[in-house]
């Protein structure tokens, strides 16, 4: 087998080790309830956009693309926090 086919063959779709997801850094920097309300945002079905609007209004400031992400976590497309 050459050296690219057993690359491949022990590939495995675990994530590596990247960068911090942005929303989980700011979420530790505000309060628990502020936290919570942010959290809930996002597993709602309120649009990133709308969310990101809404933190931009009230001093924070984050694109539409990391909530997005954080929407969308454990999925391909997502970042690499948990769900819990």
């Amino acid at each position: 087998m050459s050296k690219l086919a057993q690359a491949f063959a022990q590939a495995n779709n675990k994530r590596t080790n990247g960068p911090r997801c942005t929303v989980a850094a700011m979420l530790d920097q505000l309060s628990a309830e502020d936290a919570r309300a942010i959290t809930n945002a996002i597993d709602s079905p309120l649009m990133s956009t709308h969310i990101a609007a809404i933190l931009k209004s009230n001093g924070i400031e984050i694109s539409v693309h990391p909530i997005r992400r954080h929407k969308n976590r454990g999925k391909p497309n997502g970042c690499a926090c948990s769900r819990d």
